[in-house]
């Protein structure tokens, strides 16, 4: 089991099933290292065609970025 399986069920289940988001690319990284990478969703709902890892890269979805500082003690 992934130490990311609880976000990509969180995403399929809320973001892309509750929350009716077409389509959802999310990717987390550390010290530009990429530690994980999930899709779920559509490029085009209407005709069932699933959001690509490329659609994402080239600028097709619009996107955020969310950082957190480092932990204090």
């Amino acid at each position: 089991m992934n130490r990311f399986d609880r976000v990509a069920a969180y995403m399929e289940k809320t973001v892309c099933g509750e929350h009716h988001v077409p389509g959802c690319d999310i990717l987390i990284y550390r010290d530009h290292d990429l530690l994980y990478r999930h899709i779920c969703g559509y490029s085009d709902r209407e005709a069932q065609i699933p959001l690509t890892e490329n659609q994402g890269t080239h600028g097709i979805v619009r996107y955020a970025a969310v950082g957190r500082g480092k932990a204090r003690p």
